[in-house]
């Protein structure tokens, strides 16, 4: 893959499960009724409506606004490391693992 753009794989990281920030505990499917939070945008957003919660699809940019203004309670958006430096949880308290959407990893690569 790397090869046919000139590129050089240097290596891959997987920095760990994602959480999901929240203002309220997340125990069981029935913490979900009525759940607002923000969700990227496919079948995790089909899934949890179907369990009664309320997603929001919207960019990753603006959930922090979303939790101080209340338009969420939740937010499926990062790794921990990365949710406490967007300071998520200065809004919120609460940390459900893991996260739903994916399994974060990154890789690094460079020009041959």
């Amino acid at each position: 893959l790397y090869n046919k753009y000139d590129m050089e794989l240097i290596g891959w990281w997987i920095y760990g499960q994602e959480s999901l920030a929240s203002s309220k505990s997340l125990a069981g499917i029935d913490d979900l009724k009525d759940f607002k939070f923000r969700s990227p945008p496919g079948l995790e957003t089909e899934i949890f409506a179907s369990l009664g919660a309320k997603p929001i699809v919207m960019d990753f940019t603006e959930i922090f606004t979303a939790l101080e203004t209340k338009i969420i309670d939740g937010a499926d958006a990062s790794g921990l490391a990365n949710n406490v430096s967007l300071g998520l949880y200065d809004l919120v308290s609460n940390a459900t693992y893991p996260g739903f959407h994916s399994m974060p990893s990154d890789h690094l690569a460079i020009n041959k």
